[in-house]
């Protein structure tokens, strides 16, 4: 009888433990996932001009490419006619916008996103 007892004392803090075991991870998962979910964007825009970028990674390039003398102070002399060009253009130039999207399966960055599409959607 003694045995029978001890059985099932043993048993039922078993079941206390793991039952409270299954509790805090439960509790910890949902709070994991309510603060991943609520999360307010950021509300800033990181605006990049890659044009300038490009144009220079060209130029650089051509610059390496460029062998003679007479080939280098071809490019200098292009990019002047460049920047007078730009300088003097008062016409605007098409203009595209990426977006850096960090999705998931649980799409909790649609509101980021949202928000980033309706601010460009301002300025176009």
């Amino acid at each position: 009888m003694d045995l029978l007892l001890e059985l099932i004392s043993f048993v039922a803090r078993a079941v206390v433990v793991f039952l409270t075991v299954v509790a805090s991870t439960a509790v910890m998962v949902a709070l994991i996932r309510r603060s991943r979910l609520g999360a307010a964007p950021s509300g800033s825009l990181e605006v990049k001009r890659l044009n300038d970028r490009f144009e220079n990674l060209g130029i650089a390039l051509k610059g390496g490419m460029a062998r003679s003398g007479g080939a280098f102070k071809r490019l200098k002399k292009e990019q002047r006619a460049r920047e007078k060009a730009a300088s003097e253009s008062t016409a605007e130039r098409p203009s595209v916008y990426v977006l850096d999207f960090d999705g998931d399966v649980l799409a909790t960055a649609t509101a980021g996103l949202r928000e980033e599409i309706t601010a460009i959607t301002e300025v176009a």
